[in-house]
């Protein structure tokens, strides 16, 4: 099971490997070297980025923020707020606003409007003076674990018990000694679990439920 965990771990994190050498593009390209280090140090020209300046407003974007939302080099300068955006985000506008008075950083699961799911960040940066230089705004595709974790709502509270359990590795005599059942009832419940979800195996039942356990905590720009 371990090395199940490690090869799906590989497998979230490939896409991100593949662009490690990548070159980094802001929209516009003219920032300053502080702000390009800090992309290159976290990997940001990877992820859908858009930084706004403390007003609000539209200071820069990375190329996979104008592939995904549409934006161009025009609405540079314009406030972020009267940007049509693809998704359903109505807390947006309400978390920048919190998040410029108290610096905690917010995060949530919303749709696209292409039915695809993203997770949804929202922190403020410091300058050098320790002073909130701006706002940066963060997607990250999470379809496949949301849809994980949607398969796994159809399970019952004794099938969901029961799967955990084999996911942790228990044997069928352990899971029912843990919960109060027979054997018979283990298998069962197993079996019927299994069916639901679609998986004819082990290893297909864990990766299943590390792409849902994932889906708050896929490698994002703030680590």
């Amino acid at each position: 099971m371990k090395r199940e965990a490690h090869a799906l771990e590989e497998e979230v994190m490939a896409p991100r490997a593949r662009h490690a050498g990548a070159a980094l593009e802001l929209v516009p390209p003219q920032q300053p070297r502080q702000q390009r280090d800090s992309f290159l140090a976290f990997g940001w020209f990877d992820v859908a980025t858009c930084v706004l300046d403390p007003e609000r407003n539209l200071q820069f974007f990375t190329r996979s923020a104008q592939d995904l939302l549409g934006i161009e080099a025009d609405d540079v300068g314009k406030p972020f707020a009267r940007i049509t955006l693809p998704f359903d985000d109505r807390k947006l506008a309400t978390d920048v606003a919190a998040v410029l008075i108290d610096g905690i950083a917010v995060e949530r699961i919303i749709r696209g409007q292409s039915g695809r799911w993203y997770k949804r960040s929202v922190f403020s940066y410091l300058s050098e003076g320790n002073t909130t230089a701006g706002i940066v705004i963060s997607f990250v595709d999470v379809t496949e674990n949301q849809r994980a974790a949607e398969r796994l709502e159809q399970l019952t509270t004794r099938e969901r018990a029961v799967i955990e359990e084999v996911v942790a590795g228990h044997s069928n005599k352990v899971i029912a000694f843990k919960l109060a059942i027979s054997r018979r009832t283990v298998e069962y419940h197993r079996q019927r679990a299994m069916s639901k979800l679609s998986v004819a195996t082990l290893a297909a039942l864990i990766r299943l439920f590390m792409l849902a356990s994932l889906r708050l905590f896929v490698t994002t720009i703030h680590e």
